[in-house]
């Protein structure tokens, strides 16, 4: 299901774009700076769909999610959102672009433009062009500068760092409004020091599991962006991604290649899990009120939040497997880690028995329930006091709720 999910993103992300630009070309009222950006939006139109697809920017995708919602509301669309557009599209698309294509930008914003290297501040209205296909001219009341892609002057240079392992990823620091919205700013830290160390253990993260099986290559093959953010607590890692950010995982740098390599797959997972989502219907009407036990949390969970945590530690309990046999690998910490996940995730199975699952999450929990068996049948594991303990825990807390053993 992965593979296909991988194959047919781009082609769907694709088909949303063209949409909202025919909507944006004939019926929508633009702002001023639709208006003045119409020959951009034409040009953006006649772009081939497999250059559009092959571009993968989630920030792209991001933008076109926001004008699609207010489409399906109204006719009327604010400038900021069509701004977000235009910049992330002259990004990711700057190759498939005319030279002296342009868009202007009406407003004082964040300007950020990560693929081609560049991001600051605009305080007033500007010009964006493109020069020739390694530079482009930035064009204010004040007068117009070259810049070159490669040697952007440190004033207008993005933060970003790339895998040199993994082509199309890499590490972005960047606050912007443009890419992210307040939730995951409010988390990210603006420290290229952290960036430099992100970079360098995630460089041995992926080395790690490039290591692995085929499979572990293809959940890569979503990974666009790491970004760097805080830990409150030194000895916790911390992860999360976000459902309108494909591919974008943020990551706190106080962990081990090991342990990034687990958060890695861990959200690239939720990741897949949310793409599958869209093409496949694995919540049907989800009851609000009906919670379930998570091996993984004090707090109960809605069906969609427990399918979410099985099918991330799945992926993850099979990492660890093949990490048994991986030299390069810490092959105690793999086993103990391993054992763990495989005693939650047969307890976390064990939630869902007598409930009505639809045909796709049947097969979701099929595999995984496969996954842990096999672990189980294979390594024999000793159960560890903890899963017991939580379990205890959870229901003296939620004297309401049931969980099954």
């Amino acid at each position: 299901m992965l593979s296909s999910v991988v194959q047919t993103t781009p082609v769907r992300r694709t088909l949303a774009f063209k949409s909202v630009l025919a909507s944006l070309l004939d019926g929508a009222e633009l702002p001023p700076n639709g208006v003045s950006n119409l020959g951009y939006l034409r040009s953006l139109s006649v772009i081939p769909s497999a250059q559009i697809a092959a571009a993968r920017s989630p920030f792209v995708a991001q933008s076109v999610h926001v004008l699609g919602s207010e489409l399906a509301l109204s006719p009327r669309i604010k400038a900021h959102s069509l701004e977000w557009l235009l910049m992330c599209s002259f990004d990711a698309l700057f190759a498939n672009l005319d030279v002296g294509q342009q868009i202007e930008i009406t407003r004082s914003d964040d300007i950020s433009l990560p693929y081609l290297g560049l991001e600051f501040r605009s305080e007033g209205p500007l010009v964006l062009s493109k020069h020739s296909d390694r530079a482009l001219t930035i064009i204010t009341p004040d007068g117009t500068q070259v810049i070159e892609i490669g040697a952007v002057p440190t004033p207008f240079r993005a933060k970003t760092i790339r895998f040199p392992q993994l082509s199309g990823a890499g590490v972005l620091v960047s606050t912007s409004n443009v890419l992210f919205d307040e939730a995951c700013r409010r988390k990210i830290l603006a420290d290229c020091g952290h960036a430099e160390t992100i970079a360098a253990i995630g460089g041995d993260a992926l080395a790690i599991l490039m290591s692995l099986p085929h499979e572990f290559l293809t959940l890569l093959d979503l990974l666009t962006w790491v970004v760097p953010i805080d830990s409150t607590d030194p000895h916790v890692h911390c992860s999360f991604t976000s459902a309108k950010l494909d591919g974008v995982v943020f990551l706190s740098k106080n962990t081990t290649a090991m342990g990034m390599a687990e958060a890695l797959v861990h959200e690239l997972s939720h990741s897949e899990l949310n793409l599958i989502a869209e093409s496949y219907d694995l919540f049907g009407r989800e009851d609000p009120a009906r919670l379930f036990y998570s091996p993984w949390r004090s707090d109960p969970r809605p069906f969609s939040g427990l399918l979410h945590a099985l099918h991330v530690f799945s992926r993850v309990l099979r990492m660890y497997d093949a990490a048994v046999d991986c030299a390069e690998c810490d092959q105690a910490t793999a086993l103990e880690r391993g054992d763990l996940i495989a005693h939650r995730l047969m307890l976390g199975l064990e939630q869902l028995r007598n409930f009505q699952l639809s045909d796709a999450a049947a097969n979701i929990i099929g595999s995984i329930r496969a996954t842990a068996e096999d672990y189980v049948e294979r390594h024999h594991p000793s159960k560890p006091p903890v899963i017991d303990a939580h379990l205890r825990a959870w229901t003296g807390a939620n004297p309401g709720l049931s969980a099954y053993q």
